[in-house]
C-alpha cells in the first residue's frame, strides 16, 4: 500500500532540484522557516514537492483527511467552508509566501476548509510523513520549525477569537434594532 501511495504521490508532485535558489530565498521570508539557516533550509528543500494548480482546481476540499502542509509560491488560493444551510462562506485569500495547512502537520485531522486556485497557482508542498522524519533527522530544526508554528497557530486563534468577538457586537447591535 505504501509503494502504491508513493507512486501517485510522484506522479503528481515532483522533488524540488537541490539547491533551486529561489525556493530557498523565498522559504526565508517565511516566519515558519526564517529561522532556520542555509544549510537547513537546503536539508527541508530536499522534501518538498512542487505542484502546480490550474484555475479553479482544488487543492483540497473540507472534510478530507490532511496529508501536507502548502507553501504558496506564485498565484492566489481562496479558502471557503460550508455553512450550517449548505452555503459556502469566503473566508480568506492566500498569496505567495502565505502557508496552509500547518494543523494537519501536528496531528491526524481532516480539512476544515476547502482551498482552491483562484488563478494558475505554484505550491511547496511538504508531507506530513516527511516532516516527521525530518524533525527526527534534524531535530535543532525540528524544534526552530515547531516554535514557529506554535507562534503561527497562537496568532491565528486570537485573530479567530478577535474575528467572532466582532461578529457577536455585530450581531448584538442588530439585534438591538442598531
Amino acid at each position: 500500500m505504501k509503494k502504491q501511495r508513493r507512486s501517485i504521490v510522484h506522479r503528481l508532485f515532483k522533488k524540488k532540484r537541490r539547491g533551486s535558489r529561489s525556493l530557498i530565498e523565498e522559504l526565508q521570508g517565511i516566519p515558519l522557516f526564517s529561522r532556520l539557516s542555509t544549510r537547513e533550509l537546503l536539508s527541508l528543500e530536499q522534501i518538498l514537492y512542487a505542484r502546480s494548480y490550474k484555475q479553479g482546481e482544488p487543492l483540497f476540499s473540507e472534510g478530507t483527511p490532511g496529508y501536507a502542509l502548502f507553501i504558496i509560491r506564485h498565484g492566489v488560493v481562496d479558502l471557503t467552508r460550508e455553512t450550517a444551510n449548505g452555503e459556502y462562506r469566503h473566508i480568506g485569500h492566500l498569496h505567495p509566501g502565505d502557508i496552509l495547512g500547518e494543523l494537519v502537520i501536528l496531528c491526524a485531522a481532516n480539512r476544515n476548509f476547502s482551498a482552491v486556485a483562484e488563478e494558475d497557482c505554484e505550491v511547496a508542498v511538504l508531507f506530513k510523513h516527511d516532516f516527521m522524519e525530518f524533525v527526527s533527522s534534524y531535530p535543532k530544526s525540528g524544534v526552530k520549525i515547531l516554535q514557529a508554528m506554535t507562534t503561527l497557530i497562537g496568532e491565528r486563534y486570537l485573530d479567530l477569537i478577535d474575528s467572532l468577538d466582532q461578529e457577536t457586537e455585530r450581531g448584538g447591535d442588530h439585534a438591538k434594532g442598531g
